[in-house]
């Protein structure tokens, strides 16, 4: 530590979509509220191991890693259940072995599981286990963000390998976007903002056809495209706002414009810009804090608009979002697909939502405070572990 200051190595995605930049604001506003240390962080951008090819977790990346104060890798998708192919079982192809060459402290702070493709296989139950007892040994800290992680892990490792692991809100919950040109640009008695997600199409609409991007896809764009007219049609002065945060939105997003009456297009429907990384998250997220209804299928989507005290409805088509919903005591604001009356279901709920927003807001705030205590106490437990260590 250089004057008080905690240099870290910040091991994330930093260039998925614009919801990383929202966790990653939340999670440093809420540090820096929360920890008696400052904190000076390099960011390292974890797609350069995992997708790109630049990188490896090898002993030089050991030896960079060690001229820093502290490491968190997170937050982040740390497990992909299905995968077989890593040394530690995890998404970071990090070797046991290598763990014992550390010699700063490492958190892995606040990661999820993706169980879409199926769960863990026996092989790499057993490499992940082991990474975790040697993690441990090392007194490295844990934790999984409240989005259903805990369980599914539990179930893959067993509850002895997870119970030193906190669960913590994701930093989006906690973000603060600046103010953008949300009114200036969708200019509305009433904004209504909706986030359609493109990817993995045969996971996401697979309940409702039997086809890749054929039978299911489709069936879902007519209902989104009813919803969004039943908003424009329930009173004057809506504006359906779409919101992409990866480039295979669009795609969606198109789709169910084609569907839709040419005057609503034209007149009261608008699609905010395809923007990714670094400090443009606010000019996107600024729009789910003005709306007085979001609609989202993609988690930060849902998080956000959440912590900003937004009246918002999930559409879960990935278990993240069905198992954030749960953990915040909003169950009933979450549309599972599969059942016949899905459709019928969000657009009651979502025409209840725009009329009366008030008693959710109500409801919302005291989950939001309790979720908000709940990750101070554990980054006072993180401080007080990175003091310890450090001495």
């Amino acid at each position: 530590m250089s004057n008080g200051t905690v240099k870290v190595l910040h091991i994330a995605s930093f260039q998925g979509n614009l919801g990383d930049s929202a966790m990653h604001d939340g999670a440093y506003r809420t540090r820096a509220e929360d920890c008696p240390q400052s904190f000076s962080y390099t960011p390292l951008e974890v797609r350069d191991f995992f997708h790109w090819g630049n990188k490896c977790f090898d002993e030089a990346f050991i030896d960079y890693l060690n001229t820093f104060d502290l490491a968190i890798f997170g937050g982040l998708v740390g497990y992909e259940l299905w995968r077989a192919d890593t040394a530690s079982g995890m998404r970071f192809d990090i070797a046991p072995e290598l763990l014992d060459k550390i010699r700063i402290p490492v958190t892995f702070y606040g990661l999820g599981c993706d169980a879409t493709r199926g769960m863990m296989q026996e092989s790499a139950k057993a490499k992940c286990r082991r990474f975790l007892e040697t993690a441990y040994e090392r007194d490295f800290l844990f934790s999984l963000r409240n989005d259903g992680s805990r369980q599914i892990l539990e179930d893959n490792l067993g509850a002895a390998y997870v119970d030193h692991m906190s669960v913590v809100a994701d930093g989006g919950l906690f973000a603060r976007p600046l103010p953008a040109r949300t009114e200036m640009l969708y200019p509305a008695q009433k904004l209504v903002a909706i986030n359609l997600a493109g990817d993995i199409p045969d996971i996401r609409f697979g309940p409702l056809g039997v086809s890749d991007r054929g039978d299911g896809e489709e069936a879902f764009v007519q209902k989104i495209s009813e919803l969004s007219c039943a908003l424009l049609g329930a009173e004057a002065g809506v504006r359906v706002v779409f919101v992409p945060h990866l480039h295979s939105d669009l795609s969606l997003i198109t789709k169910v414009l084609e569907r839709m009456p040419d005057e609503y297009r034209r007149r009261h429907v608008s699609v905010a810009p395809y923007l990714n990384g670094g400090d443009n998250w606010s000019e996107i997220f600024d729009i789910y804090r003005q709306a007085h209804l979001v609609i989202g299928m993609r988690f930060h989507a849902c998080v956000v608009a959440v912590g900003q005290g937004t009246p918002t409805l999930g559409i879960a088509t990935h278990h993240k979002v069905r198992g954030f919903f749960d953990g915040m005591d909003l169950q009933e604001d979450c549309i599972v697909l599969g059942s016949q009356t899905w459709a019928e279901q969000l657009t009651v709920r979502a025409l209840g939502m725009l009329r009366n927003p008030s008693r959710y807001r109500e409801h919302i705030a005291t989950g939001l405070a309790q979720h908000r205590l709940e990750l101070k106490h554990f980054h006072e437990k993180m401080s007080s572990w990175h003091m310890n260590w450090a001495n």
